[in-house]
């Protein structure tokens, strides 16, 4: 049966990845979403509850930081597999740094099929936790590749390694031929300078600046985002911010655009 099942499976890979054809415009619903490694704000550790957050907003991909792998803290559990299992996405995970007797990382979930994925480990400084960017390829429905970008930055507003790792995302973003969206958490507000290292490249919609994202309970910040680029490959649609409160000490933030 083994004989017959895997190479039947990698063609079918094979198949759905290989390029062809556009068949036209494709809406994409998309959630970028801190989860605080499972934690909830009441320390009960409840990927249930994380699911149906993410599950309500019905998105096609979510970009997830703060992500445990087999940790001591979250039970030992691979929480990017547990959620993609309840939310019925497939799921990425990308390493930024050993932690607790596992791995600590940014996730990616996603409805379409992921034909190739890297993982990056960005500049950081010494003494400083560990950053990186996940960079996914999946194949839409219309036949359309496009890349899937996720990061966790600095948080830290001294001395900060935001500049050096804005630039080493958007050097990597130049290597990627297909559309992109790059999304996560910036760490930091929409003044930022750093951030305006990427409004040549990537486009954003600013009217969501002043729709807050954290703390989660009453939100005074925006520090998550999501990007697109090029700019006119996507049409923004419309976007919002759940009133949750519980998940996290981030709220989920939600974008749909039009490809």
């Amino acid at each position: 049966m083994k004989k017959v099942l895997i190479p039947f499976l990698v063609c079918l890979i094979i198949s759905i990845c290989s390029n062809h054809e556009a068949t036209g415009k494709e809406k994409i619903r998309i959630m970028t979403y801190n989860i605080y490694h499972g934690a909830t704000l009441k320390e009960d550790f409840d990927l249930d509850y994380l699911s149906k957050v993410i599950t309500r907003q019905n998105p096609d991909v979510v970009f997830l930081q703060e992500v445990d792998r087999y940790t001591k803290r979250s039970r030992g559990m691979d929480i990017a597999t547990e959620l993609a299992y309840r939310t019925k996405l497939s799921a990425l995970f990308g390493t930024a740094m050993p932690f607790d007797d596992g791995q600590y990382g940014i996730t990616i979930l996603s409805r379409y099929p992921i034909c190739s994925s890297k993982n990056y480990i960005l500049p950081y400084s010494k003494g400083r936790e560990s950053r990186a960017l996940l960079v996914a390829n999946v194949k839409l429905g219309s036949g359309d590749t496009i890349s899937l970008m996720c990061t966790h930055i600095d948080q830290n507003d001294k001395n900060s390694d935001r500049p050096i790792q804005i630039k080493r995302i958007l050097n990597i973003s130049n290597t990627i031929k297909y559309p992109k969206i790059l999304a996560g958490d910036f760490n930091m507000t929409p003044d930022a300078p750093e951030l305006k290292f990427l409004d040549p490249y990537f486009s954003r919609n600013k009217r969501d600046d002043e729709i807050y994202t954290y703390p989660s309970d009453k939100p005074t910040i925006k520090i998550d985002y999501i990007f697109f680029a090029p700019q006119k490959n996507f049409t923004i649609l419309n976007s919002l911010v759940p009133e949750e409160t519980i998940g996290s000490d981030h709220r989920p933030y939600i974008v749909e655009a039009e490809l």
